[in-house]
């Protein structure tokens, strides 16, 4: 037996979660979350998660910062993000949210390009070491909402971009992603730490 023997059989990266699943995201849970999250409901929602994953980085036992833990299934985690470390799970919080700050400056202006975005190509690369993500986390989440109102981002807007799970959606459907994704690899992260 290998050591890549030992690895959990999971599906490939933008495998994406299901036709039925993804559906009830795009027809049922992102029109309900669209009437219920104004947005100060979504900094809110953001901030909350964000202190509880401070809470949970905190208790990451020294040295065990890269070691992957395979998680029982969530919802909204693709499965072939399941077997990763606190060091992957903040590396790609940070690439996720730096790209929903993209779309959200392209939609501000009432753009809206192709951009393709896809699910795999947002996964974790792995160059960094546990510090450079726990920091570029940080310093990302706890400026995030600060930087959209100091560049008067934070409004209405017609104008639409794609996402893989939900179609094309607008600047406030993208906010509502920006503040419910941390709170999917939240629960992810409390599994890790658990499983050590």
């Amino acid at each position: 037996m290998t050591y890549e023997d030992s690895f959990p059989k999971l599906d490939k990266p933008g495998a994406g979660l299901g036709f039925f699943k993804t559906l009830f995201l795009r027809f049922v849970l992102m029109p309900k979350m669209t009437r219920n999250f104004t947005f100060e409901k979504i900094e809110k929602v953001f901030d909350s998660e964000l202190q509880k994953i401070l809470q949970l980085i905190a208790r990451t036992p020294a040295g065990l910062e890269n070691k992957p833990v395979l998680v029982k299934p969530i919802p909204g985690l693709e499965d072939s993000s399941r077997f990763w470390s606190v060091n992957m799970t903040l590396e790609h919080m940070v690439i996720v949210g730096q790209g929903i700050q993209k779309v959200v400056e392209h939609l501000a202006k009432e753009q809206s390009p192709d951009l393709n975005i896809q699910t795999a190509t947002v996964k974790p690369i792995g160059l960094k070491t546990y510090q450079q993500s726990k920091q570029e986390f940080i310093d990302f989440f706890t400026s995030f909402f600060k930087h959209l109102k100091n560049q008067g981002l934070m409004k209405e807007s017609k104008a639409k971009i794609k996402h893989p799970w939900f179609g094309p959606i607008t600047l406030r459907q993208w906010l509502i992603v920006a503040a419910v994704h941390p709170g999917i690899h939240r629960r992810q992260l409390e599994q890790i730490v658990a499983g050590f």
